[in-house]
This record gives structure tokens, C-alpha cells and sequence, in this order.
């Protein structure tokens, strides 16, 4: 029973195959989803440029989909990649962000200093996490999780360099998520 739990969770971290087709589709649904944020990017974005990175073949496949007409006019890239991808764009976008993103990697400076790169001087970086599930507490969200990540994320927010690093609480359904933004000030 709980190899089929772990199964079904894993499938949210790295969407793939039918379980991941399914994954997909309750996440497309989610208020925090990350391709209606997306494509809330590109539909603000009139004269600039917007570019999705995912590890998950079937979600940029989504997003592909979903963003079609931005690609085509050159106003969007959605690229399976990883944050490596970021290195030819130094320097280049007025904001970054992720979502759920940040508890995959082990030290949050792993992801935040290639995010922060890319920001031109006054950019905004915004990293949000909501814990759905935290090992050990039998599925329970849990907010301290979320502020346990935020901490962590605002000492790594320092190191690349950033100002005003600020923690906001997102009451979200179905657990209140934490936002941490930070600006580059200067390149």
C-alpha cells in the first residue's frame, strides 16, 4: 500500500507515462498550477519574452499546447530542461519565479543562484513553495514545513545577492504556501 502511495506521489514530482497523464490533469486544475501561471506570464508580457522550463516531457508538451500562439510570435519558449538551460540568459528577464519547485533540490542555492542571474538589475525573483506533504507527519500539510523552506530560501536569496528578501503567506487551498521574493540590485 504504501509503495502504490509513493508511486502515485512521484508521479507529481516528474509527471510520466499514464499515472503522469493523470498527475497532469489534477495539476492543470490546482489554483497553484504552474502552466496557468505560465501562461498568466505570457498574457502579461505583451513586448517581452517569456521562457517555461520543465523536467517532465508530458508537462512542456501541456504547456506547448497551451502557449502555442506565444511561440509562434516568438513571445515564448517552453523548454525540458533544467536550470542549466538558464546560463545563455544571463542577465536577461525583469522577473523569475518557480513554483513547488524548491524541494527538490537538497541546498535551495542550487536553484535560486542560476534564477537570480538571469534578472536584470531591479529584477524580482519569486520562489513559492506549498507543502502538500511532509515525511514523517502521514500526509499532513504542514505551514512550518512551509516556513522552515522559506528560511532556508531567504539565506540563499542573500548569497546571489539580492535585496528587500521578503516572505509572504499565500492562503491557498489546500495548505497556505509561502512566497519568498528578493531583487537584484544590480547586475
Amino acid at each position: 500500500r504504501a509503495a502504490v502511495s509513493e508511486a502515485v506521489v512521484a508521479q507529481f514530482a516528474r509527471p510520466r507515462g499514464v499515472l503522469g497523464r493523470l498527475a497532469g490533469a489534477v495539476m492543470a486544475r490546482r489554483p497553484s498550477n504552474r502552466l496557468r501561471m505560465l501562461a498568466a506570464a505570457v498574457a502579461r508580457a505583451h513586448d517581452g519574452f517569456v521562457l517555461g522550463l520543465d523536467h517532465s516531457p508530458l508537462m512542456v508538451a501541456a504547456a506547448r499546447r497551451r502557449l502555442a500562439g506565444a511561440i509562434s510570435a516568438g513571445r515564448a519558449d517552453v523548454r525540458c530542461a533544467g536550470l542549466e538551460a538558464l546560463g545563455q540568459h544571463v542577465g536577461r528577464f525583469s522577473h523569475a519565479y518557480c513554483v513547488n519547485v524548491i524541494q527538490f533540490f537538497p541546498d535551495p542555492a542550487e536553484a535560486v543562484t542560476p534564477m537570480a542571474a538571469v534578472l536584470t538589475t531591479g529584477g524580482v525573483l519569486g520562489v513559492t513553495y506549498q507543502p502538500r506533504r511532509v515525511p514523517g507527519c502521514a500526509g499532513v500539510p504542514v505551514f512550518g514545513a512551509a516556513l522552515q523552506m522559506a528560511g532556508r530560501v531567504a539565506v540563499a536569496m542573500d548569497a546571489a545577492g539580492l535585496i528587500d528578501v521578503t516572505c509572504h503567506q499565500l492562503d491557498l487551498p489546500p495548505a497556505a504556501a509561502v512566497c519568498v521574493t528578493g531583487i537584484k540590485e544590480r547586475a
